[in-house]
């Protein structure tokens, strides 16, 4: 019950900091935007589907399944991924403009509905007299997979290309998705037996 939302919450740093370090290419190199707009066409619009995302999530939480919440937030940011690295590159100016605006916010959204049910499992499952040892574990674990994929990353970017990296970071979204509904249908039926 505590290790998967503990390795959730861990992926989830390694995908923001694998973004954040791919993002100039992602940018530059596929979708051909101006750095300069970065904020206004990308940055923004996360931000933005990460702040809906979060007030929506706390009111679906007490309506709909944490799990079932993360796994809609997995397979919505992979598949966002997917559209952006795949087919938003090949729409003309006006269309790839919005498509990646709209993109953007429902990447940022999908994140806030992974993250802030993975945060509040941890928290309810993890046993009091555990707290500390689960949460300082959580911040050593953060603390790394901030630094190692940032050289993954930018290794396997540099010998297979952006694009090759930012479709694996979208892959093994997509897995995690699967897992994590496979631990749904696990613990639905530990939950009834």
């Amino acid at each position: 019950h505590v290790l998967l939302p503990l390795l959730l919450l861990v992926f989830s740093q390694i995908i923001l900091s694998v973004i954040f370090v791919m993002a100039p290419a992602l940018v530059v190199k596929i979708l051909k935007i101006d750095l300069l707009n970065i904020g206004s066409r990308l940055i923004l619009p996360i931000g933005l589907g990460g702040i809906l995302g979060m007030v929506t999530t706390v009111k679906l939480l007490a309506k709909i399944r944490k799990i079932r919440l993360i796994n809609i937030g997995l397979f919505v940011l992979s598949f966002s991924l997917f559209l952006l690295i795949l087919v938003v590159p090949h729409l003309n100016y006006v269309w790839k403009t919005l498509a990646v605006i709209l993109l953007g916010i429902s990447a940022g959204y999908a994140f806030s509905l992974f993250l802030v049910p993975t945060q509040t499992l941890l928290q309810e499952k993890t046993p009091h007299n555990l707290r500390g040892r689960v949460f300082g574990v959580l911040g050593f674990m953060i603390t790394i997979s901030a630094v190692l994929p940032v050289l993954f990353s930018a290794l396997i970017a540099e010998f297979f290309g952006e694009i090759w990296m930012l479709l694996i970071l979208a892959t093994l979204i997509f897995i995690l998705g699967i897992v994590s509904l496979k631990g749904e249908n696990i613990a639905f039926r530990f939950n009834r037996s």
